[in-house]
């Protein structure tokens, strides 16, 4: 929608358009690499179209949706348990 904007006023496409959706964009990604490219990739492109983004930072959560909310949360890594800790 951004890169095929309305460019008939002169004006780049979707300048209007970067704003709001920096604002309201949600994304949840489960593993570490992917969410920082994503975090990379969304800034590198609504940028350059004028786009002021989101003071904390855009709405990209690193989560796993699929977790119980019962279940222990994950152990830190260095605070896991070792098998020669015995």
């Amino acid at each position: 929608m951004i890169q095929y904007g309305d460019t008939r006023n002169g004006s780049p496409g979707g300048s209007g358009q970067a704003t709001p959706l920096a604002l309201n964009l949600i994304g949840i990604e489960i593993v570490g690499v992917p969410f920082v490219v994503c975090e990379i990739r969304v800034s590198r492109a609504l940028g350059p179209r004028g786009a002021t983004l989101p003071a904390d930072g855009i709405g990209i959560y690193l989560t796993d949706t699929l977790w119980s909310p019962h279940a222990e949360p994950p152990k830190a890594l260095g605070q896991q348990e070792s098998p020669y800790d015995e």
